[in-house]
């Protein structure tokens, strides 16, 4: 196994909330701590990574589930 990347796959909401009914998948939410603490809407459970950590963060994440980022 090469250390190729691999291109982010959009899909709309209907399957992402249909991959999380059948499998347990990480919510991975990219946003800096001031647009997170000033939204009203977030999903539960979800992981916030800020986008300036994200290369850090993101090796930490478990790799047996999916992960979903918004």
């Amino acid at each position: 196994m090469g250390t190729e990347k691999r291109k982010p796959l959009r899909i709309p909401v209907e399957e992402a909330k249909k991959r999380s009914e059948e499998s347990e998948v990480i919510f991975l939410d990219v946003v800096d701590r001031d647009s997170y603490e000033n939204r009203d809407v977030m999903i539960a459970g979800a992981v916030r990574i800020d986008p300036r950590e994200i290369k850090e963060e993101y090796d930490q994440l478990s790799k047996a589930h999916q992960i979903l980022a918004y």
